[in-house]
């Protein structure tokens, strides 16, 4: 908790956490009938993790058998299917943490699907997510018609009275709190972490703990080091911050470290830098700094130039080696729309590292959808159309490239110079084609349906009909009302405003590429 990580088990077990009144709501809610998953929500640093943990552990006290699955590694469907047959033959209950559950939304989607076809409600699943990355992707109906949305982000009245009593009652966690919060009366701790802190899960453990000087004592921290170890320490927090999972080899490859000086360094980085396993028997073993706040912090100051990001992703790219699972999954994560290459701002500087990807991993889907997109941005029409002319060659098409299909067509339409107002509405009428097929193969896709509703918005800005509106609008009620999904509720109203005149700010939305369509 100092450190700001999630707390352990043992922590846990130990009573070195509050209790977090949504664990309480998450075991209750599992108490109950016809209940297969539920899923956490919330930003980092409030404690998501630390609060599946304490239901888990509610749970697992009931006579529940518990599991956590591992995010470092691919979640295998086929294999907990076969645990959830195994606990239904039994006659026992079991239950799934899945912690950065939208890394692993594909397989998450097919056993939740398996299970529910099997009528096997014995095995419940957790499900641990920030919602930047949960609420754009596209997940399986039965998710919401047999699970729950938990949000978790300030601290309750009720917890925060746990965490003052924690701070009295344990003296090794009393110990770590800082004396100037320690001399108050436990009226005025009350009245600082909900008034100044705002009840802010991370605020209140930066000024218990306080660490209102993060900056410094992180800078200083890094100076205090080695040249060696210093340059580890910078490359790994970058790469965590743009949203890659660090390991050994990966960095050995890097910055060409001698294998026999890893232990050293590593015990120069000890409390710093922590090593884990992710798979000893290809001897894998994962890197991470103590908090990403931590790693976003040297980041900031260690690679405050343009130039040096650019060349950390190209360094990246070119020791990537895709026999890796755990290397491809950087690369997906490379396109992130919050973290990776997009904090480049030229796209033409995106797109060269794009097409590094492709050459480098030519069987990856991801990047080649984040280029199309680019291109289509750009308003470079032909690029983009030859580009998905390439991918439906050696993929076949798939539900991102025909939504980037319809928007090709929309774009082109708008933006291209010097042609006649007929000719827009006859091209608008080819993507309502491609929108009405889009659909009918991808049903229940929301990106499809909401191009299917943009669409409608550009045709009505020609033509003054609302035909294509009302059947794209028609579409996404008819799958909120099926998939239960509340994203699709806040597209529709967004959408609605837009329409109307309404100014709505452009929403970059992060593109699902790697889950089922």
């Amino acid at each position: 908790m100092f450190n700001g990580r999630p707390a352990s088990y043992s922590d846990i077990e130990a009573g070195y956490s509050f209790g977090r009144k949504v664990a309480e709501e998450i075991a209750k809610h599992f108490d109950q009938d016809f209940t297969l998953c539920a899923m956490l929500l919330g930003a980092s640093g409030v404690g998501k993790t630390t609060a599946a943990k304490q239901a888990l552990q509610m749970m697992r006290k009931n006579g529940v058998r518990c599991w956590e699955h591992k995010s470092d590694h691919t979640l295998s469907a086929a294999n907990w299917r076969s645990v959830a047959q195994y606990l239904k033959d039994k006659g026992f209950v079991g239950a799934l943490l899945i912690d950065d559950a939208h890394q692993h939304l594909q397989e998450l989607n097919d056993l939740i699907d398996t299970l529910v076809q099997s009528d096997n409600g014995h095995l419940k699943i957790i499900i641990v997510s920030t919602r930047n990355q949960w609420y754009p992707r596209v997940k399986t109906p039965n998710l919401f018609k047999f699970g729950k949305s938990f949000s978790l982000s300030r601290l309750g009245p009720e917890e925060i009275e746990r965490l003052l009593t924690l701070l009295e009652q344990s003296p090794e966690v009393r110990g770590l709190v800082e004396d100037q919060f320690s001399g108050f009366s436990k009226q005025e701790r009350r009245r600082r972490l909900t008034v100044r802190c705002e009840a802010d899960m991370f605020v209140c453990m930066k000024n218990i703990f306080a660490n209102d000087s993060f900056d410094n004592i992180v800078l200083q921290e890094f100076a205090d080091l080695k040249e060696g170890p210093r340059e580890i320490y910078r490359y790994v927090a970058a790469m965590e911050t743009v949203g890659l999972r660090v390991h050994r080899q990966l960095i050995i490859r890097l910055l060409g470290v001698p294998g026999s000086q890893v232990e050293p360094i590593l015990n120069d980085l000890t409390d710093i830098i922590s090593e884990y396993s992710i798979d000893e028997r290809l001897g894998i073993y994962g890197w991470r700094c103590r908090h990403a706040v931590i790693s976003g912090i040297v980041t900031k100051y260690k690679f405050q130039d343009l130039e040096k990001v650019i060349k950390l992703f190209d360094d990246v790219i070119d020791n990537i080696s895709p026999t890796y699972d755990v290397e491809i999954r950087s690369l997906r994560q490379l396109c992130n729309i919050e973290t990776g290459i997009s904090r480049i701002p030229d796209k033409n500087e995106q797109n060269r590292l794009l097409r590094k990807m492709m050459s480098i991993a030519p069987g990856e889907r991801v990047p080649r959808h984040r280029l199309i997109r680019n291109l289509i941005g750009q308003g470079y029409f032909e690029k983009g159309e030859t580009e998905i002319r390439l991918f439906d060659k050696d993929f076949g098409s798939d539900g991102p490239v025909h939504r980037y299909k319809i928007k090709l067509m929309v774009e082109r339409a708008v933006r291209t110079p010097n042609i006649l107002e007929e000719d827009r509405i006859a091209i608008l009428e080819q993507a309502y084609e491609l929108a009405v097929q889009g659909v009918e193969r991808y049903p229940g896709n929301k990106n499809i349906l909401t191009s299917f509703a943009e669409l409608g918005i550009e045709y009505y800005k020609k033509t003054g009909r609302h035909t294509y509106y009302e059947e794209g609008i028609a579409n996404l009620q008819a799958a909120e009302e099926k998939l239960g999904d509340p994203e699709i509720s806040v597209i529709i109203s967004r959408l609605n405003r837009r329409i109307a005149g309404q100014y709505i700010a452009d929403v970059e939305d992060e593109e699902v590429t790697a889950v089922v369509e």
